[in-house]
């Protein structure tokens, strides 16, 4: 039989679950941390009335 989590089989369903739960856990924590870091478009970034950057003049 093969294992189900690891090297060996755990002693319950319950301990997959409950690993499966942390993973899950911890990877939302690790993509809130990335989330925190992005800076939120203005609205005027987001209809394009705001002007990002001055067009280049042609001298």
């Amino acid at each position: 039989m093969r294992p189900l989590y690891g090297h060996e089989n755990p002693s319950s369903a319950q301990d997959v679950i409950e690993r499966l739960l942390i993973q899950i856990g911890l990877r939302a924590l690790e993509l809130a941390d990335c989330a925190a870091n992005m800076d939120i478009p203005t609205p005027g970034e987001l209809d394009d009335s705001k002007l990002i950057a001055l067009p280049p003049t042609i001298s």
